[in-house]
């Protein structure tokens, strides 16, 4: 849902250290929506990273190789 949405676009922002207006360029959304993005990550950080340990597990179980993921730990 979006939880996931919002966790993979501040992670593509971290990875490659965009901040909000390049990251609205690249990824052709309105600027506005990245900032809500990052105020809603910072709110809701644990849930977020939660969903993504889980998505990624899944997808584990299922067989489905992924890139390295690497989280702040």
């Amino acid at each position: 849902g979006r939880n996931m949405r919002v966790g993979q676009l501040i992670y593509k922002m971290r990875a490659n250290s965009l901040n909000a207006e390049e990251a609205a360029a690249d990824m052709d959304l309105p600027v506005e929506q990245v900032r809500e993005a990052q105020v809603y990550y910072q709110i809701n950080r644990e849930l977020i990273e939660q969903e993504a340990e889980e998505e990624k597990r899944y997808l584990i179980s299922e067989g489905i190789s992924l890139e390295p993921i690497h989280l702040p730990g």
